[in-house]
């Protein structure tokens, strides 16, 4: 039986809160994570892509686990070139050995990390839904089976880790959503929980989503960092991921309603605003660059605006024209077109109440099902 590797879980490698002390030392940080594939061997890829330090991680354990409790007896260590220590150089990123660890379909595991010496953390991402689950604890944690209570935290970020692959059977493959805040929150991982409850053992979900990021500008200061680098680079580097052959889009939101006219930082001008022609054109970018690698792509629609903090009657052409783009474009493989779903009936500029968070920009939980709802019809029950 032949098979490949095809990831189960990603992040997209950025700039985690930025503060004058950024290091940590003698701690373990665990990652709990949920494939929706079965697999037999495991590898994984460290990122230390925003940094200028070199970082080393001291010990990586993976380990199969229930309700937050490793299994101390199936857990493997991994090693790099035969190394325990994974040694990562500033801008890289290092892959682990590939190693026996057989996983079912639904099934969750674990990744601990001890950094024994002073870390640079800068490298991070943030994201959250149901089916993972960050955490740190003092010391060398690494072979317990639970972190000690008194010495243990969640946290929102995961740190260095930035893919998990497993060696699947040939005829899997990974659907890898694109984005920003909208997609580091939980319509994803919503995606993922259907995809394992319709019996789909065969398609793995992942994500590369930064908030806060941009299609067409980032910003390179301290203040505003951690809304990470801006898609038209990051597309390019993160569709690179084992098994995809999809990719989900949903992002520009940022692009409209980030600049200002009275931002006192000088980091958000008004000038940044796109044109809905520039927007497009680096929509089409995205859509242009997964054809050229062999994959499909789906665009999502820009959803309802008004309310948020920074809206003003001027952005709202800009959301309706780049929709009206996408609705009829011909670069696209297909559309979800979240915003005619999730938008009120009465008041089509805002969200509908139940899908809306309170801040009228993100999804509700509530919202974020419908969503992976929307995408798995059209990316998988049409197909």
């Amino acid at each position: 039986m032949n098979k490949k590797w095809v990831a189960v879980w990603t992040t997209a490698p950025s700039f985690g809160e930025q503060r004058e002390h950024n290091y940590a030392h003698d701690i373990t940080l665990r990652y709990f994570i949920k494939t929706a594939i079965a697999g037999e061997q495991i590898r994984l890829t460290f990122s230390n892509h925003c940094s200028k330090n070199d970082v080393t991680l001291d010990k990586i354990v993976v380990a199969p686990c229930a309700n937050d409790v490793v299994d101390v007896s199936k857990a493997v260590a991994l090693t790099f070139g035969g190394k325990a220590e994974c040694n990562i150089a500033p801008g890289g990123e290092t892959v682990s050995d590939a190693v026996d660890f057989k996983l079912a379909a639904g099934e969750r595991f674990a990744v601990s990390i001890y950094l024994g010496g002073y870390v640079d953390m800068t490298t991070a991402c943030a994201s959250n839904g149901p089916s993972h689950k960050y955490a740190y604890a003092t010391g060398d944690c690494t072979d317990l089976a639970e972190l000690p209570a008194t010495c243990c935290d969640g946290m929102g970020y995961c740190y260095f880790l930035s893919d998990v692959d497993l060696l699947a059977h040939e005829k899997c493959r990974n659907i890898l959503a694109f984005g920003d805040s909208i997609t580091a929150q939980s319509w994803p991982e919503h995606l993922l929980e259907k995809v394992i409850e319709k019996g789909n053992s065969d398609i793995s979900v992942t994500r590369r989503a930064v908030s806060g990021s941009r299609v067409l500008r980032q910003y390179d200061c301290m203040r505003f960092a951690r809304y990470g680098l801006k898609g038209a680079d990051r597309f390019v580097r993160e569709i690179k991921t084992a098994g995809v052959d999809t990719v989900m889009i949903l992002q520009g939101v940022n692009d409209i309603i980030h600049p200002e006219y009275n931002d006192q930082t000088g980091f958000r001008p008004i000038s940044d605003l796109p044109t809905v022609e520039e927007l497009c054109e680096g929509l089409r970018f995205y859509a242009d660059t997964a054809h050229k690698a062999g994959l499909k792509v789906y665009m999502g629609t820009i959803m309802p605006i008004m309310g948020w903090r920074t809206y003003e009657d001027f952005r709202e052409p800009i959301r309706q024209g780049v929709n009206e783009w996408i609705r009829t474009a011909d670069c696209f493989d297909g559309v979800v077109d979240f915003d005619l779903e999730m938008k009120d009936s009465q008041n089509q500029l805002m969200f509908k109440a139940e899908y809306d968070s309170g801040d009228h920009l993100h999804p509700s939980w509530e919202g974020a099902k419908k969503m992976a709802e929307m995408v798995y019809d059209k990316l998988i029950g049409e197909n």
